[in-house]
């Protein structure tokens, strides 16, 4: 969650890890232009980068990392 910059100057570009032997392609990077309060997903195992593009104003970020803890991959599988 974009939680201030300037607007349309947070890239965010994202880039198949199947290419390029797992490293960042500027080439074929799909890229993105945030604004405050936008939101966006980075799929596991992709690759990203995130720049701020703005001279005069600091961007801020809220991160939220879900990631599997043992127990609940050992409730998934008993069902």
């Amino acid at each position: 969650n974009v939680g201030e910059c300037q607007p349309n100057s947070l890239e965010l570009a994202l880039a198949d890890p199947s290419t390029n032997d797992g490293e960042f392609d500027h080439a074929t990077a799909q890229r993105y232009l945030l604004s405050k309060g936008d939101m966006f997903h980075v799929p596991p195992g992709n690759v990203y980068r995130i720049e701020n593009h703005s001279k005069t104003e600091k961007a801020s970020l809220f991160w939220t990392i879900v990631k599997c803890t043992n127990r609940a991959e050992q409730d998934s599988d008993e069902d």
